[in-house]
Parts: C-alpha cells; structure tokens; sequence
C-alpha cells in the first residue's frame, strides 16, 4: 500500500469528500482554505478562498461542477470547481455545521449550530448551477427547539425520503423530508457521547454512525434497526463504507479528544485507522500515521484508494497495490500488512 502525505492546512482538517468518480479529493479545516487534490496521486491541484472562519463541512454535486462548503463564519458558499470562485454566499444565523445535497441535485440541506441563544436548526435550500437559481430563503426549516443539542453530521436517505441527523447527546434523529416531522429516535448510544459522523452506502440501504462511545454502528435506513456493533475501545470520530459490494470492509478511526492529547498520557496506537469486517465485525487491520486525533475517513468510490484527516493538519491519502484486489482474499492481505503470523 502506497501512502502519499497532503500537507495543505495549518490546522486540523475537519472533513473529507471524494467526487462521485473517484478522481478529485476535496479537504477543508479550521483554517479558512479549501484544498483541491488529484486523488490519483495526491498532487494539489488548487485552493479556494472564501470563507474567513473554520470551514466544517464540503459536498460535490454529481457533475463534479459545483462545491458546497459550510463554515464558522456563518456562512453556507456555492463554488465553481473547475473555475476555482466563489458564486453565491448565503448568510446562516449561526455557524454551519454540516452541508450535503439531495439525491439529484435539486436542494441542499445546512445545518446550524445551537449557539448565542439560538437553536440548532436544519435548512434545506434551493440549489442550481445557475446562480439564478440560489436563494438566501430556505425551501424548509426544522427547528431542533426547545432542546439545545446540537446537530453534528447530516445525511439523507433512500429518494430523499428522509434527513437523519446526529447529535452532541448520542442521538441519530430521523425527520420526514416532506412534513418535516420526526418520525424516529435512535438512542443506542451513550447519552453523554456524540454521534460524529453519519456515513451512508452507495445505495444508501444503510447507514454507519460514529460515535465518542468506542463504537460505530451499521443501521438499516428503512426500518432504522441497528445492523452491526463494531467496537473501537477508542473514541470513534469517523467510518465509512467500502463502496463496492466485492469486499465487506467498515473504515474506523478516531482517538483521543485532541484538548486531553497535552494533558494526559497518550498511546499513538489509538490515531491508527481500523479496518473491520462488515459481517463478522472483525478487526482486519490497524493503519498507523496521524500523531493526533483522527477527524475524517473516506473510502474513495472507485474502491482503490482511502483518505484520513487527522487534527495534525495532514491528509493520507492511502493507495491500494494490486495484490489487494487479488482474489478479493482481503483478509490475507493485511495479515501480510500487519506482518501477523496467523489469521484469527
């Protein structure tokens, strides 16, 4: 496995996001840039500047033509890609948290944080490649009021039905996208912990939560019935899924809080990436690098390659070799990796 290290941020990457073919890599933090990579080889291929704050969230629409970002500037920005400027600025009440679009491009949801006395908030946008077509009203509005959660990660689900939403308490919450109305609560989590990221698979049947409990779970997204338990024993900040159906693998990583990294003793072992077995839970690998809190994971949607953030400012960007693929015997492959004697 070919390892290629993006040094583009001053500070900790705060999200990761592939486009839809698998050749761009986009990455944002709580420094204010945007960075642009070929996700081939790693070589940066621009910058976007903009915002004037942390940038916590990126999406890219299905055409690879427009970026969405969310910031703490109070900010939700539309982008040209190719062109590398800013179109349309839309201003949030408070900072914007998590951004992602609808399946077919045709809106965009933001969610906003619950903060200076206001309530955490989901807005669901308009969105058009002609700046036309954009608007600072919102389509819809929910409100996450009287509660003071906070909303940490968005994702829909299957047609757009849905809009599941995790929170700062353990919670996933599941609203209908038409009435607006929540439908669901999934409480399997520790309420003191945070669900950190919300991960869907390609079709979008299931969705992988991440969660400062030491665990990540695989959710059905028609009957919201738990899958799969997978336990960390570190904090978990983000998974993901591998996105092609030859191999079962469950992408983990986390750590440690990066404010108690410099107060209390620390195993590097714990900023390693883990892979998992999707169906028997397995721990198939431990991937070592980051010497902090790992913030983001991605499998790239071609299958050949993933991407971690840490709170080190660095980008992996992880290339998998041929043997990997050999006989999809996965799990031989990184036995060798691991240099283990045997398979358990």
């Amino acid at each position: 496995m070919k390892v290629v290290v993006l040094k583009g941020h001053g500070r900790g990457i705060t999200q990761l996001k592939f486009n839809r073919e698998g050749d761009l890599l986009f990455s944002v933090s709580k420094s204010k840039e945007i960075n642009l990579w070929r996700a081939s080889d790693g070589e940066r291929l621009g910058t976007y500047h903009g915002h004037n704050g942390a940038v916590y969230a990126v999406d890219i629409n299905r055409k690879s033509t427009r970026m969405i970002t969310a910031g703490a500037d109070n900010k939700a920005k539309v982008w040209d890609i190719e062109e590398g400027v800013e179109l349309y600025s839309i201003n949030l009440q408070t900072p914007g948290r998590a951004i992602e679009f609808a399946q077919g491009d045709k809106k965009f949801m933001v969610a906003t944080d619950s903060v200076m006395g206001f309530f955490a908030n989901i807005l669901i946008f308009p969105f058009s490649e002609e700046t036309s077509g954009l608007s600072n009203a919102p389509l819809a509005t929910i409100s996450l009021s009287p509660s003071r959660v906070k909303v940490l990660d968005l994702a829909w689900g299957p047609l757009n039905k849905n809009i599941f939403a995790s929170t700062d308490n353990g919670k996933v919450l599941v609203y209908d996208s038409e009435s607006l109305e929540k439908v669901h609560e999934i409480c399997d989590n520790a309420r003191d912990s945070e669900v950190k990221r919300l991960t869907t698979s390609k079709d979008r049947m299931c969705i992988l939560t991440a969660c400062t409990d030491k665990t990540a779970r695989l959710y059905d997204t028609r009957t919201f019935k738990q899958i799969k338990l997978y336990e960390t024993g570190r904090p978990c900040n983000s998974a993901d899924i591998y996105p092609t159906p030859e191999l079962d693998h469950i992408l983990l990583a986390g750590g440690q809080g990066a404010d108690q990294v410099t107060t209390t003793r620390v195993d590097p072992a714990q900023f390693a990436s883990r892979v998992h077995h999707k169906i028997f839970q397995e721990e198939l690998a431990t991937i070592p690098g980051h010497f902090g809190p790992v913030n983001d994971v991605r499998y790239n949607p071609n299958g050949r390659s993933f991407a971690t953030g840490g709170e080190d400012g660095y980008v992996r960007l992880n290339i998998l070799d041929d043997e990997y693929f050999k006989g999809l015997n996965n799990e031989v492959y990184f036995a060798k990796l691991n240099n283990r004697v045997a398979l358990r």
